[in-house]
């Protein structure tokens, strides 16, 4: 179900442009140079995200990706930047990648220390101080398309 559920959620993007904000297609060498940044392989629906979309949002929720090569002078929505940046300041797991922020504090990350077999990971909330998590998602196509339908009331 996880690529059926990431198209689903593109076809509701394209179908929504007007309320959606995404930076589009990335070439195959920023996506292999952010995987060797952060020392994973990304998650197959989240890498299908990053090639299509890049990063971006839909009426304010927004998800991170790859914006471009210089992954230490960026911000946020750039999800390598902004998972360094909290593995540094706060002990973020080296296996996560954050793709979205909860809006409370915490954040939405591919844990990629858990793997399907099917070369999927589960999204999990995860906030600093305490290092607490709890699964969210069994994969990135699952949270994009939760997320979409949420924001656009589908």
């Amino acid at each position: 179900m996880s690529m059926e559920d990431l198209e689903e959620a593109f076809e509701l993007v394209e179908a929504n442009d007007g309320q959606a904000d995404f930076d589009g297609t990335k070439p195959e060498d920023l996506l292999n140079r952010a995987e060797q940044s952060l020392g994973l392989t990304f998650p197959a629906t989240y890498r299908a995200f990053l090639s299509r979309l890049g990063c971006g949002g839909v009426t304010g929720v927004e998800f991170y990706g790859v914006i471009k090569n210089d992954f230490v002078n960026s911000s946020a929505p750039d999800a390598i930047w902004v998972t360094l940046d909290e593995r540094r300041s706060f002990n973020l797991p080296a296996s996560h990648i954050i793709v979205s922020s909860t809006g409370d504090g915490g954040y939405y990350a591919i844990d990629c220390s858990k793997s399907s077999g099917e070369n999927e990971s589960p999204v999990v909330e995860w906030w600093a101080g305490p290092q607490q998590q709890r699964e969210i998602a069994k994969d990135f196509g699952e949270f994009f398309l939760r997320s979409i339908r949420e924001v656009l009331g589908k």
